[in-house]
């Protein structure tokens, strides 16, 4: 094979199509199952949310985002009024995040960048 025909090659737009643009919304992370004994003693959530390097820095309403998970966090949000996207159980996608925040295993700043990309991709809106 030519030079000339291994650079063509590398063009073609089926290699072109599969690389992520910014214009391709981030696939939404799934919302797994958690038990009370996970809830009580979260040893370990790596596999409950996206690695650090994997949250995208400009996700819609980040800061707005950040001051909620962390109010969450230091505060609680008793009274608060989940409002879920289409095909989320706020119930099951609660009991994820608190695992998470209760867990000594992530950074802190991992932690509430995790739970805060995971609140925009489950929640149309919190109202506190």
């Amino acid at each position: 094979m030519t030079k000339q025909n291994k650079k063509q090659k590398k063009r073609t737009p089926a290699a072109a199509a599969s690389t992520p643009t910014a214009a391709t919304p981030p696939e939404v992370f799934p919302i797994q199952e958690v038990r009370d004994l996970d809830i009580a003693f979260p040893a370990s959530v790596s596999h409950l949310m996206p690695a650090y390097r994997d949250i995208p820095t400009d996700f819609e309403n980040r800061p707005a985002w950040e001051d909620l998970a962390s109010r969450w966090f230091f505060s609680g949000l008793k009274g608060a009024v989940f409002l879920p996207k289409e095909g989320v159980d706020t119930s099951k996608a609660l009991r994820h995040l608190q695992c998470i925040m209760g867990s000594f295993e992530p950074k802190h700043e991992h932690k509430m960048l995790g739970v805060a990309y995971l609140l925009s991709q489950w929640f149309k809106e919190i109202r506190t």
